[in-house]
């Protein structure tokens, strides 16, 4: 079969410059790319389209996608940020309660905004709600991670007291709001005077005459 000399014609970004002259089993052609890079190619993928660039053309288009995608969501962008910078960043204040626990980021978040992005809006992420480790001591991660308001989140926190009534367990600010109780009063009686939680939350105040 006739060479088809490609010469000087371009293909998408790339501009052929001249034939390798090494014996290859299919010919390659020397090609400059926009971007000012020189590398080798087969002929048969710069006429089918397949390659159009020395591969700053997808790093391009991925760094315009990550940019809308931060610009678009600036406050799911800085969860993420955040998330990042308590599990990976020694110097970060929060550090040492997760990274120092040996809490991670999953690889698939780790390496890239889009997939947490994709992510969040898949599993119901909206304004003001916050992520949340359903397993305190677990990793981030989609199968264990959720998104919840800030009153859920701080109520998942290691150092929150739990109080149990009738089977149920509650944080006291929560029991407090179910029987409509004056926290002020509850935690007094219970933190400082040792009631019971439940005597605490039903037995009136007295007010002095």
């Amino acid at each position: 079969m006739r060479l088809i000399d490609l010469t000087g014609k371009r293909f998408g970004r790339l501009t052929v410059l001249e034939k390798v002259k090494e014996p290859y089993r299919n010919v390659r052609w020397i090609c400059r790319c926009d971007c000012g890079s020189i590398k080798t190619y087969d002929g048969n993928a710069l006429k089918s389209g397949n390659t159009k660039s020395c591969g700053c053309f997808r790093i391009e288009n991925a760094k315009l996608l990550y940019s809308g995608l931060r610009q678009k969501n600036k406050a799911l962008y800085g969860i993420w940020w955040s998330m990042r910078q308590r599990c990976n960043n020694k110097n970060s204040k929060s550090y040492h309660n997760y990274g120092g626990r040996g809490i991670a980021v999953c690889d698939e978040w780790n390496a890239s905004f889009d997939n947490f992005y994709y992510w969040a809006y898949d599993n119901g992420y909206e304004d003001g709600l916050q992520i949340d480790r359903i397993n305190n001591d677990g990793n981030y991660s989609p199968d264990n991670c959720r998104w919840v308001d800030r009153e859920v989140q701080a109520n998942n926190k290691r150092n929150v007291k739990l109080y149990k009534i009738d089977g149920q367990e509650k944080s006291l600010p929560q029991w407090c709001r179910e029987y409509n109780a004056s926290y002020y009063t509850v935690r007094q009686r219970v933190l400082k005077l040792g009631w019971d939680i439940k005597d605490a939350l039903i037995t009136p105040s007295q007010r002095k005459r």
